[in-house]
């Protein structure tokens, strides 16, 4: 629960604007209140991900994107009655809510496209197929003739009601099939930044599966499967990490450096990246540099690295 704790202590702190997008992963390291290295970069809850990096807007769009299905069939059900596909789809919803508030939902495609397409087969309109427009049958013993002006308004005001509806089901189904489509387009770019990180991975001995084997690869050979990530991905700094962490498994110092160094660039505010910084800077006898790094690693996780400062200033 420490990380619903700090996104709304990050709310109350910031409740305007929130922290900004993608800082939640900062913030955390600086308040966290369990000492331990670990650095979620998202709370794990849809709405506490939006109040706290986009304040109050983003709480009340987070809530309204759950909760507007729900009111629109509820609404739906009162004019037409039950109806039992729609039931088995906001079930469905029901479940992909919870489980985007206790995990990361908004940052893998696949559960976007699958939030799209349970919205798109929901059907929100009030009427039922087949459905007439009550017409007026008055004769003319009993009525009078405003009274069938009255109803003959009364249709064409449903009329119009009843032409727009297609009219706005369609350009909800352009949009959703419009997200659906981006959904996949940023699947497949992603999915060749992936390739080509894994196959880095892979070759520096640090696979998905938690391998640790170290291989030897050369300065070029490593170069080039850097390089290939670096040409896909330039904003990324994953895969400086990575080589730069091969690097010092091999004692590579002096690259390992540089690695750290290009990481960042790419991402200043990463604290991990600084105390490595900062154990390259050490076996390179650059002590001065090296106690900087990890003072500013500790500055921004001090529950993590606050120990090894006060450790090193002693030495």
């Amino acid at each position: 629960f420490d990380y619903y704790i700090s996104a709304l202590k990050i709310f109350a702190k910031q409740p305007m604007l929130g922290t900004g997008w993608g800082d939640f992963f900062h913030e955390y390291m600086r308040i966290k209140g369990v000492p331990c290295s670990e650095a979620p970069h998202t709370p794990h809850n849809f709405v506490l991900s939006f109040a706290s990096q986009a304040g109050i807007a983003g709480l009340a769009a987070s809530l309204w994107v759950m909760a507007a299905p729900v009111v629109l069939c509820w609404r739906r059900r009162k004019i037409v009655g039950l109806d039992w596909f729609n039931a088995v789809i906001l079930a469905s919803w029901g479940a992909w809510c919870v489980h985007s508030l206790v995990d990361f939902n908004i940052q893998v495609p696949g559960t976007i496209g699958i939030a799209v397409v349970l919205l798109l087969l929901l059907n929100t309109t009030r009427e039922t197929r087949g459905s007439a427009i009550p017409q007026s049958n008055e004769d003319n013993n009993g009525a009078s003739g405003d009274a069938v002006e009255s109803e003959n308004n009364d249709g064409d005001d449903e009329r119009v009601r009843e032409n727009t509806r297609p009219v706005v089901s369609w350009a909800w189904f352009v949009l959703g099939s419009a997200l659906a489509l981006t959904t996949l387009f940023v699947s497949y770019d992603r999915g060749k930044v992936e390739t080509k990180f894994t196959q880095l991975m892979s070759a520096c001995g640090m696979s998905v599966a938690g391998s640790r084997e170290t291989k030897q690869l050369s300065g070029a050979e490593l170069d080039v499967l850097l390089t290939d990530c670096v040409k896909i991905a330039p904003y990324s700094p994953f895969p400086w990490i990575c080589a730069g962490n091969y690097a010092q498994r091999m004692r590579r110092w002096g690259k390992s450096e540089y690695f750290f160094k290009e990481a960042l660039k790419r991402s200043p505010d990463r604290a991990s990246i600084y105390y490595h910084l900062f154990m390259a800077e050490a076996a390179l006898g650059k002590f001065k540099a090296a106690t900087s790094s990890l003072e500013k690693a500790t500055e921004l996780f001090p529950n993590a690295y606050g120990p090894k400062l006060e450790k090193f200033r002693k030495q």
